[in-house]
Parts: structure tokens; sequence; C-alpha cells
């Protein structure tokens, strides 16, 4: 089995809104991460307000492009991935 290491940066447009959705998605693929930043760039902004974020992650390839894609699926969601190198 080929292994990956790749980031992940998604946008919550609406964090309350998507919370549970993102959350359950990252719990259950959580084997694959590594480490997980939020950040909340509007600090003031106390209702749906934006989200960002970054992930490190390591697998195999389809699991981690499956992560990806279903976080894509969710409405308000936009999620960037980018390969890093193989192991």
């Amino acid at each position: 089995m080929k292994r990956y290491l790749a980031t992940l940066s998604i946008l919550v447009t609406d964090r309350q809104a998507n919370v549970a959705k993102v959350n359950a998605l990252l719990t259950t693929n959580g084997h694959l991460i590594i480490s997980r930043l939020g950040v909340n760039p509007s600090t003031a902004c106390l209702a749906h307000c934006l989200g960002i974020i970054m992930l490190v992650l390591s697998g195999e390839k389809t699991r981690i492009h499956k992560l990806a894609t279903d976080l894509n699926k969710l409405r308000g969601i936009q999620a960037k991935l980018s390969f890093m190198f193989s192991a």
C-alpha cells in the first residue's frame, strides 16, 4: 500500500450551519489526519462566520481524495487538496 502525504484546505462559509457535517466527516476519516488547524479569519464575528480548516493528511491516495470529494459535496464547503509526495 502506497501512502501519500497531502494538505487539505477547507473553507467553511457558515461555521454554525456546517459544523456538524464537517466534523462528522473529519471524525470518520480521523485515521488520515496528522494535524488540524482551525482559523477564524474574522475574530469579531459571532454568527454565520467564515471558518478555515487546514489539515495535513497521510494515507492511501484514494481515501484522501474521497475525503476531499465528500467535503466538496456539502453546501457551503470548499475543499482544496494538494498531494505532497508518496512514501
